[in-house]
């Protein structure tokens, strides 16, 4: 079991105005696309630093830090936990409850984002509550709702 931890949020208790206390991100098609990063979402995570606490969970089995420290992105993100370096799939509810552990919070205070439904699916029998990635547009509208801003 593999697990990266950012060093700056370690501890850190964001100031939240809601209950949502963190987010969870898909990485490849999701945040990542074969032709590039989804800007308007880095951007959202960017402008929201402070307030929610951010970690990306992936179906990957390849280790993502190289790319995330190439985009100059990996800060961003308080924990990265692919299956490749826990063992655990995205269609099992393990991986997401390891974050929720290692995080020390609640799922119903956490909303993953993601583009595939069966791995919404599982999140959401933990009480995760979920966001269905399709467009920059749709997702936009979607977290003001989540986050009521």
């Amino acid at each position: 079991l593999k697990i990266y931890r950012s060093q700056g949020h370690e501890g850190s208790t964001p100031s939240l105005g809601t209950m949502i206390k963190a987010i969870f991100v898909d990485c490849g098609g999701t945040l990542f696309f074969v032709n590039g990063n989804n800007e308007p979402l880095l951007d959202f995570i960017r402008r929201h630093q402070n307030k929610y606490r951010f970690c990306i969970i992936s179906d990957t089995t390849l280790d993502l830090e190289p790319s995330l420290h190439f985009f100059k992105i990996r800060d961003l993100f308080e924990l990265v936990l692919t299956s490749g370096t826990t063992g655990f799939s995205k269609d099992k509810p393990e991986i997401y409850q390891l974050a929720l552990n290692i995080l020390k919070i609640k799922s119903e205070d956490v909303f993953f984002i993601d583009d595939h439904e069966e791995f919404l699916s599982v999140a959401k029998t933990l009480g995760i509550q979920t966001i269905l990635y399709t467009t920059p547009e749709t997702l936009a509208r979607d977290l003001k709702t989540m986050t009521g801003e």
